[in-house]
């Protein structure tokens, strides 16, 4: 015999389940399982302000190269099976605490706490490699499987992630610019990522 709900328990774990629901679609980005952007900021502001003492921390801004070509090509399902495969590389944590979300179409951030730059770089490497890997057939052509990178320190300022973000997504134009399937990182000194700067 099943049991009886009150029809006050029913309606309080319909709202529970819609509720739960909700802040599934508001946290994780549907396609990747990653979390969305707002849903990263505010998890990132969170572990800053309970920092009781300063420590590096950097981020990784990551950008799949070519996928206009993948989608002109294979069409819009193939771009994001191919969104979905980078994700799953993305989603093993690269380090302890890491934190990824997708932020926008093929873009992607990666906070990496208590990192040193040059850390950061070398995960940046490690993904880089782990997804040209992902390279696959696909009908009659290949899709060739790349991204470029950019790693960032985040500031001691007022608004850190913010302005972390910037500075990697700045890294990442540059490893574009400079070939693609490659990871720059910021550094203040670096007059070609400057000049981007003020362009």
């Amino acid at each position: 015999e099943a049991p009886n709900f009150e029809p006050r328990t029913e309606r309080l774990v319909e709202l529970l389940a819609r509720k739960t629901t909700t802040t599934l679609q508001n946290n994780f980005d549907a396609l990747t399982a990653l979390l969305t952007r707002s849903a990263f900021e505010i998890q990132v502001r969170a572990l800053l302000a309970s920092r009781r003492e300063p420590a590096a921390e950097c981020v990784l801004y990551i950008d799949i190269d070519r996928m206009h070509v993948v989608n002109d090509n294979f069409g819009m399902h193939v771009g994001d099976e191919l969104i979905g495969k980078v994700a799953e590389v993305l989603r093993k944590k690269p380090r302890p605490g890491a934190l990824a979300a997708r932020i926008a179409g093929d873009r992607f951030a990666i906070f990496l706490p208590d990192c040193a730059l040059e850390f950061a770089q070398q995960i940046g490497e490690v993904l880089r490699r782990q997804c040209s890997e992902l390279t696959y057939v696909r009908g009659e052509g290949a899709v060739q499987v790349s991204i470029s990178a950019g790693a960032a320190e985040l500031p001691e300022s007022q608004n850190a992630l913010a302005h972390g973000l910037a500075n990697a997504e700045l890294a990442c134009k540059a490893a574009k610019d400079r070939g693609r399937d490659r990871v720059e990182i910021f550094q203040d000194a670096d007059q070609n990522i400057m000049r981007r700067h003020t362009d």
